[in-house]
């Protein structure tokens, strides 16, 4: 993949700069991506695995249920929000979290109800022929109504999760973080 331009890179890291994170664990990781984008050629090159590489990924609640839409993985078998990588010559972040929302969910969310919403770093294992890598996941906060889901691509299955199904075995630490940010600002 060539090397990302520098006006490209100047607003990703802009745009992760001026993202607030919710405690020291979010602020970790939003130090960690920026410092891939300052010194990664193509942070979003999908054939990087040496730290690895940006993804996109939405957490997607239905205003007028109170749920939150997941998909189950098929690779990773588990519950996880909509996302994964940014395809080729795709610069734009948002744009590839909503086109993974559109693929593995069959919804249409506006780009004017998503906003950037939260920042991860997490391994990837390996699973031949990718070696053990991390993505760098930026996520998008993406509001709609309840709708049926349909999965499609890598998921096996999606579906509407109500607030009281979300429990420990459901969410990892950094899908939990996202919800207490639903939870705090109102938005569940």
């Amino acid at each position: 993949m060539a090397k990302l331009s520098p006006i490209i890179r100047q607003r990703l890291a802009e745009a992760i700069q001026h993202h607030i994170p919710a405690n020291e664990i979010e602020a970790s990781h939003q130090d960690t991506i920026l410092q891939l984008i300052e010194t990664c050629d193509d942070p979003l090159d999908r054939d990087r695995y040496s730290p690895g590489h940006i993804t996109a990924s939405a957490w997607v609640v239905a205003v007028d249920t109170r749920q939150v839409g997941l998909i189950f993985h098929k690779g990773l078998q588990r519950w996880l929000q909509p996302g994964g990588h940014v395809d080729p010559g795709e610069t734009d972040i948002l744009a590839a979290a909503l086109r993974e929302v559109a693929e593995e969910m069959g919804l249409a969310v506006a780009s004017s109800r998503a906003q950037l919403f939260d920042v991860d770093v997490h391994p990837i294992p390996a699973r031949p022929p990718y070696p053990t890598h991390q993505h760098f996941d930026i996520r998008y906060l993406c509001l709609t109504e309840s709708q049926p889901i349909v999965p499609a691509t890598d998921v096996e299955q999606g579906r509407w999760f109500s607030i009281e199904e979300l429990t420990p075995d459901i969410l990892d630490s950094s899908m939990q973080r996202m919800l207490d940010k639903c939870f705090s600002a109102g938005i569940l």
